[in-house]
C-alpha cells in the first residue's frame, strides 16, 4: 500500500512518520477524541483554591447517589472568625435537614471546639488535644448503619468532648444519619498555627491534611468585605433577635443596635486585629491543601441566590427547590441597619476619623450625611441575616 497507489509518492517524498501523524490526527477528529486530548484547559479566576466539579445543568437532587448505606459521606470545615454571618449561614445549611431529601447537610454543632465550661479545671493542652481528636474523628465518621452511627456520636461525645469540658453533640437528634455531607464551624486561626508549628505538630497536621483528602474535606471561609461595618457591631444582637417573643422584643433589640455611638480609634484596633486573623484563616486553609471557597457575607446578604448556588455547587449538594426555603427556615435575622450613618450616632466623627486611612474606601457615604435611623424603616426592611 505504500509502494503503489495514491499515496506512495507522498510516502516517499515525506518519509512514513509525518503522514501517519496525519491520519491518526484525522481518526481522532472524526471520533471526537482530539478534542478532549488536545485541548487547553486554562483554570479562571475564582474564590476557588481548587476547582471544584459541576454536575452540568440544571442541579436537581437526582443526581445524588449516595443512599446512606452506600458509600462515604463527605466532611466539611467552616473558617470563621465573629461578626460575619456565620451562623445564619449554618443555619441556612442546616435547614436543609428539613428541605432536602438526599442533599441534607449535617451542621455538627456550631463551634463545638470553641466553647467549654470555664469554671472546670481543664487546661490549654487539654483543649487542644481534644481538637486534634475531634478533627481526626471527622475523618473517621461512620454512618453505614444506625449501629456504627450512634457509636461513633458516644466515642466523640464521651471520649473527646466530656473530659475537655466542652457540650454535647446531639447529631442524632437533629441529623439524617445518611447525609450529604458532615459540616462543622470551627475558629481554625486559633486551632492552627503553621507558621509556628513543631515538628510533631506539623507531622500531625500534615496526617489529617492526608487523611480529610481521603474523605473529600472541602474548607469555607466566612468573610466580610465591610470592615467599619463590622467595627460597628455587636454580636450579641443577631442572639437576641432569634431568641425574641414578640414584635416589641424585636423592635427593641432593632432600636439597641442603631445610633449607637462607636469610639473611632476602638473601631481601627477592631478592624486591624479582623485582617490579621483573616490571614491567618487563610494560610490554614491553604495549608490544608483541599478544595476551599471563600463565601462573603455581603454577597449572601445582597446576592443570597447566586451565592447559595455557588456554595451548594461546591459542596457538590444536589437540589430542586427554591433556595429561599433555606433562608425562610433561618432564626437569625438581619440587626443592624445597612447604612453607616444610620448605625453609627457619631458618624461625622467616625468618618472624619477613616478618611486618613487606608480603609477610607470602605466608607459608604460621606461624612456630612444627615441620617437619622428610622425603627419603621428598618422593622419593614429587616433582612434575614
Amino acid at each position: 500500500w505504500t509502494t503503489s497507489g495514491p499515496f506512495s509518492r507522498l510516502f516517499r517524498k515525506v518519509g512514513m512518520l509525518p503522514v501517519i501523524a496525519v491520519l491518526v490526527l484525522l481518526a481522532l477528529e472524526m471520533t471526537g477524541l482530539r478534542r478532549e486530548i488536545f485541548t487547553v484547559r486554562t483554570p479562571t479566576e475564582s474564590r476557588h483554591d481548587c476547582e471544584y466539579r459541576d454536575s452540568g445543568g440544571t442541579v436537581g437532587e437526582s443526581v445524588d447517589s449516595r443512599d446512606g448505606l452506600t458509600g462515604n459521606p463527605s466532611i466539611g470545615v467552616v473558617g470563621f472568625i465573629a461578626r460575619e454571618g456565620s451562623s445564619w449561614f449554618m443555619s441556612l445549611l442546616q435547614a436543609t435537614q428539613n428541605i432536602s431529601q438526599v442533599g441534607k447537610i449535617c451542621v455538627m454543632g456550631f463551634e463545638p471546639l470553641d466553647h467549654w465550661n470555664s469554671e472546670s479545671n481543664v487546661t490549654t493542652a487539654q483543649i487542644q488535644s481534644a481538637r486534634r481528636k475531634f478533627y481526626m474523628a471527622l475523618t473517621e465518621i461512620e454512618t453505614e448503619t444506625e449501629e456504627k452511627w450512634l457509636a461513633w456520636i458516644d466515642r466523640v461525645n464521651e471520649g473527646i468532648l466530656k473530659p475537655a469540658a466542652m457540650g454535647r453533640i446531639k447529631l442524632n437528634d437533629y441529623c439524617d444519619r445518611r447525609s450529604k455531607l458532615f459540616i462543622l464551624k470551627a475558629r481554625i486561626a486559633n486551632h492552627f498555627d503553621p507558621d509556628n508549628f513543631s515538628p510533631e505538630e506539623s507531622r500531625w497536621f500534615q496526617n489529617f491534611s492526608e487523611r480529610f483528602r481521603e474523605r473529600n474535606g472541602k474548607v469555607m471561609v466566612i468573610s466580610r468585605h465591610g470592615f467599619l461595618h463590622r467595627a460597628a457591631t455587636d454580636h450579641t444582637g443577631q442572639f437576641a433577635i432569634r431568641d425574641a417573643h414578640s414584635e416589641e422584643e424585636i423592635e427593641e433589640v432593632l432600636k439597641q443596635n442603631a445610633q449607637v455611638h462607636v469610639d473611632p480609634q476602638e473601631a481601627l484596633k477592631d478592624v486591624l486585629v479582623y485582617v490579621r486573623a483573616s490571614e491567618r484563616v487563610g494560610r490554614v486553609a491553604r495549608n490544608l491543601r483541599v478544595p476551599s471557597l471563600t463565601v462573603h457575607y455581603e454577597s449572601l446578604l445582597y446576592d443570597y441566590e447566586r451565592e447559595m448556588e455557588e456554595v451548594f455547587k461546591f459542596l457538590d449538594i444536589p437540589w430542586n427547590y427554591n433556595l429561599q426555603l433555606l433562608n425562610g427556615q433561618s432564626a437569625f435575622k438581619k440587626v443592624s441597619p445597612d447604612r453607616l450613618c444610620k448605625k453609627v450616632a457619631n458618624y461625622r466623627e467616625y468618618c472624619e476619623f477613616f478618611r486618613s486611612t487606608p480603609y477610607a474606601g470602605l466608607l459608604d457615604e460621606p461624612c456630612d450625611t444627615e441620617c437619622e435611623a428610622s425603627m419603621d424603616e428598618e422593622l419593614n426592611d429587616t433582612e434575614t441575616q
